[in-house]
């Protein structure tokens, strides 16, 4: 078979002149089966590729062959046009690159029988009209899938349809957004059958179609048959099921005598062909039949079934004899018999023919038909008609009558929409019609509701719950609403004013902001704008007592007086304000940072009468339900008395041994200096490494640890009775300069989730340095991280932050302070055992991610494009919030660092999409890893992601054991996502680019 097929295909060939013999040489057999591909292949399930750097929907390039070049032989596997052959995997494009000049070139398809191709003709003009050869030929015995696009016009020659179909094994299938006029020549189809052929199926799924018969054949159908004898040809089986389709028969004027049958249908039959099936389910379609020929039907056709769509038929020219069924067979011709009108189950199809007895048998089919006929201006339903979504119209002048009980208990006849139905003309009959859910009985050509209309319901909203915030819920007072129309009962709902209206709940709000009340009664409502005004806070007056000796810095906590007016959401910002001036506390001395007020004494001041009282004034903001608070703290410094003079400082309790007189040059926190008056000597320890351990006990429970190398860096630690630590850290030159991780000279701290209790660690350094360091923690989990603190307050979480076997690594400037948080977020979806918990706590601690909402984490989800682009951004630094929507700073910051194309950020992103957005971000590094581990996804991996998951493996981001978990085309879920960017992020100094 495949034999004869390449040699038909060869002589074709060499029939038309365009191919030259060189074009042949080497090539083998041109029609074979890819088998290898074929097996590989068997039994998946692929779904269509989503937008990615590679938008083919298969592995393989879709063919894109061009009419300009010359006639195309298209078989399964391969394209034949002058000058060479091309493969392809049952997929290509037919274009021109001038759609407005016709070309004579045509297409033929010659498959092996069973085989299919799809084929999508976009923006053609083929006219072939001067030859003896169709527009499009396609082959018997196997399935062609003709998809449109743009605007196509084909025109076929003598004896040709203008889209030709083979015997009666073939099948043609038509569907796509675009167009397609097709025009056969004489004794031609528009679309089937040529002169005395069998046609085969045609199914027409959307598209717009327009189809002309030429000479004694039908626009979607069979061809002149008169020369086979009378009945033959064939209709074929013609389905249509979408688009908008029209289909035009022509007459055959040789044909003459008393009981000559003139014309071809519309959609069916040519002159004299008989048989066949035809299918309307959808769309709406339009039939002109010639003289004598039904519109919709054929010769001895017994089997029409018209379920769905709109169907109009109509005769051409319209004083054309008409002594033929519109819709059936031949009304007068002896070789015909009635044809059987089915509207199938649940049928909803509206038939216009030109007026009565149109349709073959009517008399006996009206009575099991499901839908709606016009005959005329007159219009029945018929049975049981939902057209809900099909609507219909009663135009000027037309009547439509709808029959069966009026017993309001009875079913309805007809269903419709207030949308759908349009009346300008009149509605008879005594059965029910359904309207949007509701009974109508029909009264003076109108619709009459079974139940009178309910009185109007308002509502109104007299009261206002403003208040001031208090702590208690703002509620709309008793007798707040007014209801007329309606004794039912009321229903109250709120919302911030800012938020929409899917988020009205019965809760009234507490804290302060602006909020809408909504009354609801039936389907009517009012709201109301009202406001929980913030709280004026009392002012508080902190106590310090500071006994100076020359030179001393203290450390004030301002958590506790500000911790009554605090949310948990609420990020407190804090202002110095003027305070006298004085010789042992100066202005330039005193700052906030954190929940901290920091100062430092001048030293050599003088103090009369032996004591100084400065009162700092700080403004505290950032309150939901307060304004700013004023803060005042009252600094009481003493001198020491002769009688008792002050003992030498002795190290490490305030001493700084890298002191040069600045107190500030470092840009860091100042540490928590102890009490002077230790409750026991210091501790000295000196370790293996060298380093040296000094640890001082206070009084009040604090200690002081003190670290110091032989390098010259050094720590000290402050940790307050209740645990609090705060470490000031300063890294020598030498120590600074080193490459890799910096082991910090510190004792380990540990990781709390109370931002107000966790560690504070300053690392000062020289002046630019910018250092990977290692900061040891106790108990360092994936969900702990270093958060920066800016000099006036701000933090901001390290995203980068990597956990370690002694703590977490950071890369930081010289004179940074952070603290050491455990920011782990608690997922219902994702317990303790869940499989990767921890990479959900790492990224979710380092908000990256957030929940889908406060509970849920959703690991399953699909995760889309434009989250990972968004996610990424935020791993490069970029603040993503505000824009038109959640994702647009991240796909701008995508498409500028050529990370993604930017494109499709709401589809969702296959594994492989996800391992190139991350090898790019990380600079594209040459990849020496192996898909050998892969054995069953290896040859899924698509051209342009191949360097991508090489590298992803060679670096750990996949292993071996996601083999049955990252399939390369599948999409990738959020936990899935999670898990390699976490490996990315502990991996990201083995990647060029990513820290700087």
């Amino acid at each position: 078979m495949k034999k004869r097929i390449v040699s038909c295909l060869i002589a074709f060939a060499i029939v038309m002149g365009g191919f030259p013999g060189s074009a042949w040489a080497g090539e083998g057999a041109l029609c074979h089966h890819h088998k290898a591909h074929t097996e590989r292949l068997a039994g998946q399930e692929f779904l269509p590729a989503l937008y990615s750097e590679q938008t083919t929907p298969l592995q393989e390039e879709t063919v894109t062959l061009y009419l300009e070049n010359g006639d195309i032989i298209i078989s399964e596997d391969m394209c034949i046009q002058p000058g060479g052959v091309t493969p392809h995997n049952g997929d290509c494009i037919i274009t021109q690159k001038d759609s407005e000049t016709p070309t004579a070139n045509t297409v033929n398809i010659v498959l092996e029988e069973g085989c299919t191709v799809n084929i999508t003709i976009r923006n053609i003009y083929i006219d072939a009209a001067n030859s003896e050869k169709a527009a499009i030929s396609i082959s018997d015995n196997s399935r062609t899938e003709l998809v449109l696009e743009g605007t196509n016009r084909v025109a076929s020659g003598a004896c040709c349809a203008g889209v030709m179909t083979g015997g009666a094994g073939s099948e043609l299938a038509i569907r796509g957004s675009g167009s397609l006029e097709a025009r056969g020549g004489s004794y031609g189809a528009g679309i089937g059958g040529a002169l005395n052929q069998e046609v085969g199926t045609i199914h027409i799924e959307g598209g717009t179609i327009s189809a002309y018969g030429g000479i004694g054949a039908a626009g979607i159908g069979g061809g002149d048959a008169a020369a086979a004898g009378v009945p033959s040809g064939g209709t074929g089986v013609i389905i249509i099921s979408g688009g908008a389709v029209y289909a035009e028969g022509t007459e055959n004027p040789e044909e003459t005598g008393e009981d000559a049958v003139y014309g071809a249908a519309g959609i069916g039959g040519g002159y004299s062909a008989g048989g066949g099936t035809i299918e309307i389910l959808g769309g709406d379609v339009t039939a002109v039949g010639a003289a004598k020929a039904p519109c919709i039907g054929s010769a001895d056709i017994s089997n029409i079934t018209i379920s769905g769509g709109t169907v109009r038929t109509r005769r051409k020219p319209d004083d054309a004899v008409k002594d033929a069924h519109e819709i059936g067979g031949y009304q007068d011709a002896w070789f015909t018999a009635p044809a059987s009108l089915d509207s199938g189950e649940n049928g909803r199809a509206v038939i216009y023919v030109s007026g009565p007895d149109r349709i073959s048998s009517w008399s006996t089919v009206r009575e099991t038909w499901n839908g709606v006929v016009w005959e005329g201006d007159t219009g029945t339903v018929y049975g049981t008609v939902d057209l809900t979504e099909d609507g219909i119209t009663i135009g000027a002048g037309q009547t439509l009558e709808v029959p069966g009980s009026s017993d309001p208990a009875s079913e309805p006849v007809l269903t419709v929409t207030k949308e759908g139905f349009h009346n300008s003309g009149a509605i008879t009959g005594t059965g029910l019609v359904m309207v949007d859910g509701e009974k109508y009985r029909i009264e003076d050509n109108r619709l009459v509701p079974l139940t009178p209309d309910p009185p109007e319901v308002e509502v109104s909203i007299t009261g206002d719950p403003s208040k001031i915030y208090d702590g208690t819920a703002a509620i709309l007072p008793e007798g707040g609403c007014t209801v007329t129309g309606s004794d039912a009962a009321v229903a109250i709902f709120y919302k911030a004013r800012s938020a929409p209206d899917s988020a009205y709940t019965a809760s009234a709000p507490v804290n302060a902001g602006e909020y809408v009340v909504k009354a609801v009664c039936g389907d009517a409502a009012a709201e109301k704008a009202f406001t929980i005004a913030q709280a004026a806070p009392a002012a508080a007056l902190i106590p310090v007592s500071v006994q100076y000796d020359g030179a001393m810095e203290r450390t004030v906590d301002l958590s506790a007086a500000i911790a009554p007016y605090l949310l948990p959401e609420d990020v407190p910002a804090y202002t110095v304000g003027a305070f006298p001036e004085n010789g042992c506390l100066p202005a330039e001395a005193v700052r906030a940072g954190g929940n901290e007020l920091f100062f430092a004494l001048s030293s050599g001041a003088e103090m009369p009468g032996g004591e100084v009282v400065v009162d700092i004034p700080v403004t505290v903001s950032g309150f939901t339900n307060y304004t700013p608070l004023t803060l005042t703290v009252r600094v009481t410094i003493t001198a020491q008395t002769p009688s008792e003079p002050a003992d030498p400082p002795t190290p490490p309790y305030w001493e700084d041994p890298w002191d040069d007189g600045d107190r500030f040059s470092e840009g860091g926190t100042f540490p928590n200096v102890p009490d002077r008056t230790p409750d026991s000597p210091a501790a000295e320890t000196t370790l293996d490494s060298g380093e040296k351990v000094t640890t001082a006990e206070r009084p009040d429970g604090s200690k002081v640890i003190e670290v110091k190398r032989t390098d010259g860096s050094a720590s000290t630690t402050t940790v307050s009775a209740s645990g609090r630590t705060v470490t000031t850290v300063k890294l020598s030159e030498s120590a600074a300069a080193q490459s890799g991780v910096i082991a910090l000279p510190m004792p380990a701290v540990p990781s709390v989730r109370d931002a107000a209790q966790a560690p504070s660690v300053t690392i000062n350094g020289p002046e630019g340095a910018v250092m990977t360091v290692e900061i040891p923690v106790e108990n360092a989990a994936p969900g702990t991280v270093a958060v920066a603190v800016d000099p006036d307050g701000a933090r901001v979480v390290l995203r980068q932050t990597v956990p370690s076997e002694n703590g977490v690594i950071i890369v930081i400037p010289a004179g940074t302070a952070v603290r050491i948080l455990d920011n782990s977020k608690a997922f219902a979806d994702v317990p303790a055992e869940h499989w990767a918990r921890d990479a959900v706590d790492f990224v979710t601690s380092r908000e990256l991610f957030s929940g889908t909402d406060a509970a849920a984490f959703s690991p399953d989800q699909e995760m889309t494009r434009g989250m990972l682009m968004t996610v990424l951004a935020r791993l490069d630094g970029v603040e993503t919030a505000g824009g038109q929507t959640w994702y647009e700073k991240g796909v701008a910051w995508a498409a500028d660092r050529g990370v993604s194309s930017g494109e499709a950020p709401g589809q969702a992103v296959t594994c492989e999409q996800a391992v190139t957005m991350l090898y790019r971000y990380a600079g594209s590094p040459p990849a020496a890893g192996s898909l050998s581990g892969f054995l069953t996804d290896a040859v899924s991996v698509s051209d342009y992601a191949v360097n991508a998951v090489n590298w992803a493996l060679e670096n750990g981001l996949l292993t071996e054991a996601d083999s049955g978990l990252m399939v390369p085309k599948d999409a990738a879920t959020r936990v899935q996502t999670a898990m390699i960017l976490m490996r990315f992020v502990e991996r990201a100094n083995h990647f060029a680019g990513v820290v700087e």
